[in-house]
């Protein structure tokens, strides 16, 4: 009886430390994943002479405000707005800050990332653009990048995305949070569902 009381309570303490073990993981995995969210979700480069600027469609204000910064800096000529629902509502906010209508393109059928660079891609290839400088939001920018250049080799995409944020706000905006940590199950399903690999 004591034996075998013994080997329960040591089977016990076993599972018990597994289980707390699990737990640590469990919580410290998106803890570290927001701590390190700028070296392992942010692919920046220094901005490049190009043919267009390619603005994807989600988070309105910064990714507006980047593109039209960057045309305004006389980086491109051209300013392609792509996404299902969003695509219009960004022209109007990119004449707003100062881009002309006649410079804006618009590809308003995506409504994913992968979906942006499938249609997106065609409308440059037909208007003969090289170079491409993607705009979008900075936890973004290494998927958004690996998926266009997954998709052609005739195009150089430069990522330039919007300005990251201290962690101290990404603790203290709820939205902001969920959709960085979001990132990583979308990097995952994004290498699953289409191959398309973020890092390496």
């Amino acid at each position: 009886m004591g034996s075998s009381g013994g080997s329960y309570w040591r089977r016990w303490g076993a599972v018990s430390k597994f289980a707390a073990a699990v737990l640590v993981f469990v919580v410290a995995l998106p803890i570290m994943g927001l701590i390190f969210a700028e070296l392992l979700l942010v692919k920046r480069q220094e901005p490049y002479k190009a043919d267009v600027i390619v603005l994807l469609g989600g988070e309105n204000v910064s990714r507006v405000e980047k593109a039209a910064a960057l045309y305004q800096a006389g980086y491109a000529p051209t300013v392609l707005v792509t996404g299902k629902n969003e695509a219009e509502l960004m022209g109007v906010n990119l004449i707003a800050a100062g881009v002309p209508e006649s410079a804006i393109l618009f590809e308003p059928a995506a409504s994913s990332t992968f979906e942006n660079a499938l249609f997106s891609i065609p409308v440059l290839k037909q208007r003969n653009m090289k170079n491409a400088l993607l705009v979008t939001s900075w936890f973004h920018s290494r998927r958004a990048t690996a998926v266009f250049e997954s998709r052609t080799e005739k195009i150089n995409f430069f990522s330039v995305p919007t300005d990251g944020v201290p962690l101290t706000d990404i603790f203290g905006n709820k939205r902001l949070l969920e959709s960085v940590l979001r990132e990583y199950v979308k990097i995952f399903g994004y290498w699953l569902k289409y191959g398309v690999a973020s890092f390496g």
